[in-house]
This record gives structure tokens, C-alpha cells and sequence, in this order.
């Protein structure tokens, strides 16, 4: 039987790593391994690349660089006969693809990682990055006049949280699906947004794994809002009072500074790969994992790692992880409100031998049926994608801008040869003695 839904474009916009880029690349290949044609976009400020992808191989690529308006990333979504939008993010997003669905004429069909649709600073936190409470609309509003967020797409500063909320309100309410990725992202969600109908589809996790494991494992890059301060106040606590506990950070600590004392408690292993994260771990005898976050995370692709692995997490009483751990026994929760005392209390008495159970199983390995993942979506019938008036690709020898910072970075590295010597025409001087002045050229020359 002919499939109905041949041609998927898949949206994402000015989000350059973690979990939301690894769930729309993972669906792009997996859709397109379903015999579904695959437009996978990204936007980066004024750079938008696209990826045709047949069988989980990219055929085909296009870049359009200051496309006015979407006009050529519209008239290429036409010429491919797409049937759907699939809208992973639209982080500083030109407001002219809130509209492209209704151009295309076409279904839209959103996946919500994060809080940007409510609060523009994306996780519901304070400037010290913690768990701002959400406590009402007068408190986001003042928090929104005391903190300056300007939306990158427009320029302009947001000063009323009913209006940006009343504009993704106005976008939610014309998708044929929204989706959220946990049971307590949807809880919060609807509190805003009560008469959006979410689906909760949690995202599936598609890392062979093996497993064995002893002490106390961290992972991630664990900003302050995912519990970095609190892991340097607990290092405090174990040098000051000779604890017998050590950690081991499968990850980063950005913007800590610990001291010689700190350092002595902790082992920082660096950013690490997915694919050798799981024979890396067993080395280590981690005994247990802590998730320190101090934000309700929507989701957390983290948490999978030690739970594919057996090992049982403690974390705080706090969002995705939270709700996660505790529906699934894979572990137990504290208030998030812990000083490190308390906390260096409740890992030293974490019963984790009694969490190692058949429970940590994940089953959820794939995307399914991607006609039972758009289930209840009007699609419109195509006869075939036969690419009439395909736009022109931007040939980088062609630009006559002016570019800067990720846009020169991410040209540079679409660059071959001559169009290197062409860019460096175009570079942004005032970027450059920036740069220079801030001291950062040694990184700036590594990176060209």
C-alpha cells in the first residue's frame, strides 16, 4: 500500500548541541529510514542549511544565506512537495516561520524541549540559574523588566510576558500536534496553556548499551542551573570535614572554579561521546549517579545513561528527572532547596543496593510507526516529489556580506579552498579587534 505522508521537513532554529539536537537528527534518520522523503533545516541567524536525506543518507544540500522573508526556503519546500512541518525548535526564530505552515499550506507539528514558549529565559529559573518557582504572572513579568532578554530575531526587547506568551499561545493552537517528552513537563505546560492538547511522547533512546558498576558518578555539562554550584558547595563540605566520598564528573563545570582542597574530591573526565560513555562508566565502579539540577528539566537524556547501565540516580525533587526516577523505581529524590550538608547527608544514606531491580529497563528505543506518530494529522496526498523550480544554492564565492561570530564559523566551515580566501574578505572587522581585545585571538585564529 502507498505510503501517504512521502515528505517530512524537520525545523530547527539557532540550537547548536544537547538534547534537542540530538532528538531531531534521530527522528530525520529515522524517518527517512521509513521510506520518507527527509528535509532536515537549520537555521543558524541568517544561515539556513538544508539536508535531503533518503534512507538515512544526505543526498542532497542547500544553502541560502539572508533569505528575505523564508522565500527560497518556501518555494524549495514546495518544490519538494512537503506534506508536513515538524518543528523541533525555534530559539530567536525570524517571526516569518510562525507563518510558513499556513504558506506551505501545510499541517505543523511541534515538539517542545524546553520552556521558551512560556519564559524566554527557557528553563524557569533566576539570573543565579535556579528554580525560579514559578510563582504567577506578576512575578514573571517583574522578573522579565528586572532581566534584559532581547529576542536576537527582531532586535527587540521583550517587556511583556502576556504578549510573548499570547504569541506562542496564537502558534501552539495552530499545530495538529504538540508534543512534550515527559509526564511533568506536561503538567506544567497545561498550567499556562490549558486548552493546547499536548501528547506526551517521551523520547525514545537509541544507544546500544552494556552494563556493571561503584562511587558517586555525575554527568553532563552541570551549569549552575544543573547543580554546579551545589557540587562545588558539597566538595567544600567533604574537604572541610575529611569525608570519605568521592566523585566522578562524566562531563564539565562550566564557570566553577574549585580550589586545590575541592579538586582532591572529585574527578572531571571532560565532555564525553556517546558511543564509548557506556564502556567508559564500568571503569570508574561508580556506585550510584547524582543529578543535582536546581530547574525542572523537561527531559533528560543524561539519566538514561546510568539507568541503561543499572545504576541507581538520586537527584533532586525536581522536574523530568524527578518524575522519571520516582515513576520508575529507579532511584529516590530530595528537596531541591538543599544546602550541601543536608545533601552530602542524603548520598551518604542512599540505600542504592535496594534500587538495582528489573525496573531499569528501558523499552522505549525507537520512534515507532511514523504514520502512528502523526496519527490523527490531515496529511494532503502528493502524487510525487518531482523538485520543480528548485532554488539555487548560495555559492559561498558569491557573498557580499558582512559576517560575524557563528555565522562566519559555521560559513568557514562550509568553506573549500578559494571560498576560505573569499570569506576572510568578508569577515566582520570590528568582530576581529573585538576579538583581539578581549584576548581571545589565539582561540579565533584555531578556529579558522
Amino acid at each position: 500500500m502507498k505510503k501517504i505522508l512521502q515528505t517530512v521537513a524537520i525545523l530547527i532554529t539557532n540550537v547548536s548541541g544537547g538534547g534537542t539536537v540530538r532528538h531531531a537528527k534521530e527522528i530525520a534518520h529515522a524517518w527517512s529510514m521509513q521510506e520518507c522523503r527527509v528535509l532536515y533545516i537549520e537555521v543558524t541567524d541568517s544561515i539556513t542549511q538544508v539536508h535531503f536525506l533518503k534512507k538515512g543518507v544526505i543526498v542532497k544540500e542547500y544553502l541560502f544565506v539572508d533569505d528575505e522573508d523564508g522565500k527560497r526556503l518556501k518555494q524549495l519546500l514546495q518544490a519538494y512537495h512537503v506534506q508536513l512541518l515538524h518543528v523541533e525548535h525555534l530559539f530567536n526564530a525570524p517571526t516569518y516561520f510562525l507563518s510558513l505552515h499556513k504558506k506551505l499550506e501545510i499541517p505543523l507539528a511541534i515538539v517542545m524541549h524546553d520552556y521558551y514558549m512560556i519564559c524566554p529565559f527557557i528553563k524557569l529559573t533566576y539570573e543565579d540559574e535556579s528554580y525560579c518557582g514559578e510563582k504567577g504572572t506578576d512575578a514573571c513579568q517583574q522578573c522579565l523588566a528586572r532581566r534584559n532578554f532581547v529576542y536576537g530575531a527582531s532586535g527587540t526587547r521583550v517587556l511583556d510576558i502576556y504578549k510573548w506568551r499570547k504569541m506562542w499561545e496564537e502558534y501552539l493552537k495552530g499545530a495538529a500536534l504538540v508534543v512534550v517528552p515527559s509526564r511533568d513537563m506536561e503538567k506544567r505546560v497545561r498550567k499556562y496553556y490549558p486548552n493546547i492538547h499536548l501528547r506526551m511522547i517521551e523520547n525514545p533512546e537509541l544507544i546500544p548499551v552494556k552494563s556493571q558498576v561503584k562511587q558517586i558518578g555525575l554527568i553532563g555539562a552541570l551549569s549552575k542551573a544543573k547543580g554546579g554550584r551545589k557540587v562545588k558547595e558539597c566538595l567544600d563540605y567533604c574537604a572541610a570535614n575529611h569525608l570519605k566520598l568521592h566523585f566522578v564528573l562524566f562531563g564539565t563545570l562550566p564557570d566553577i572554579v574549585l580550589n586545590e582542597d575541592e579538586n582532591k574530591y572529585i574527578t572531571i573526565l571532560g565532555p564525553y561521546e556517546e558511543e564509548t560513555i557506556y564502556s567508559q562508566i564500568p571503569r570508574y565502579l561508580i556506585d550510584f549517579f547524582w543529578f543535582p539540577g536546581i530547574w525542572p528539566e523537561t527531559y533528560s537524556y543524561t539519566l538514561t545513561i546510568p539507568v541503561r547501565l543499572g545504576i541507581p540516580c538520586i537527584s533532586t525533587n525536581l522536574g523530568a528527572i524527578a518524575s522519571r526516577i520516582q515513576e520508575h523505581h529507579w532511584g529516590k529524590t530530595y528537596p531541591w532547596q538543599y544546602g550541601a550538608a543536608q545533601i552530602i547527608q542524603e548520598l551518604t544514606d542512599f540505600p542504592y543496593a535496594q534500587y538495582k531491580n528489573p525496573n531499569f529497563e528501558i523499552q522505549n528505543t525507537s520512534f515507532g510507526c511514523i504514520e502512528e506518530y502523526y496519527e490523527g494529522i490531515s496529511i494532503l496526498e502528493v502524487n510525487d516529489c518531482c523538485h520543480e523550480h528548485v532554488p539555487a544554492s548560495d555559492n559561498i564565492n558569491q557573498l557580499t556580506g558582512t559576517y560575524a561570530k557563528k555565522e562566519f564559523h559555521l560559513l568557514w566551515h562550509l568553506a573549500h579552498g578559494r571560498e576560505k580566501l573569499h570569506l576572510l574578505w568578508h569577515i566582520d572587522r570590528k568582530w576581529v579587534i573585538d576579538a583581539v581585545k578581549r584576548r581571545i585571538s589565539r582561540s579565533f585564529v584555531k578556529k579558522i
